[in-house]
């Protein structure tokens, strides 16, 4: 008589139970998710949200309506990557699955964005973390032709605001021109203060 002997594997996780956007999730979709869901969509992505921020954006200058970040997203993104269907050549596997997972868990009823629970706050600044460095190359038509570099090949999200009020957005890691809109800022005599406002996640 011939004994079959039968090994059962357990699979564990080493996901954090309680992930934050900074440290865990934001790699995640860097690395998976924001070629086409990213500040300028690609391959049939929705321009109504994108991925690469957190946080929703000023309305779109076409729709009127609020371009939606990662937070408010999370739920969607969870099914997607639960279900496989994103990414969609690559589906998440393993560890990843679960940050998103564990992530989307922390959401409570009591914290609302736009109408809708969103997890917490992202969490505070990754041990380590280099700021972005910024600097101007040259001026453009009607525009500034600039360099952001991170040490840490994070996503950098940046715009410039003159007098607190947003004159160009949407500056990112790498060589880049941003067209300036004055038109909104108030006329003051004397300095005007000018703020370059980088997040890198």
């Amino acid at each position: 008589m011939k004994t079959l002997s039968l090994v059962f594997l357990i699979a564990c996780t080493s996901a954090p139970s309680t992930p934050t956007w900074q440290a865990d999730v934001q790699p995640i979709i860097a690395a998976n998710c924001i070629r086409c869901h990213g500040a300028t969509p690609a391959y049939g992505a929705p321009q109504s949200f994108r991925l690469d921020v957190l946080e929703d954006s000023t309305n779109d200058p076409v729709t009127g309506l609020p371009i939606h970040g990662a937070r408010t997203m999370y739920y969607r993104i969870m099914e997607r990557v639960d279900d496989g269907s994103m990414p969609p050549e690559l589906p998440l596997v393993g560890d990843a699955v679960d940050v998103i997972d564990n992530w989307a868990a922390l959401a409570k009823p009591s914290d609302v964005i736009n109408g809708f629970a969103v997890p917490p706050d992202p969490g505070g600044e990754r041990a380590g973390n280099h700021a972005p460095t910024f600097s101007l190359a040259q001026g453009a038509a009607g525009g500034v032709t600039y360099a952001i570099d991170d040490a840490d090949h994070d996503l950098v999200d940046g715009q410039l605001q003159v007098g607190g009020v947003v004159v160009a957005r949407g500056m990112r890691s790498g060589w880049g021109t941003v067209h300036v809109d004055l038109s909104n800022v108030p006329q003051a005599a004397g300095a005007t203060p000018v703020d370059l406002v980088l997040n890198d996640g």
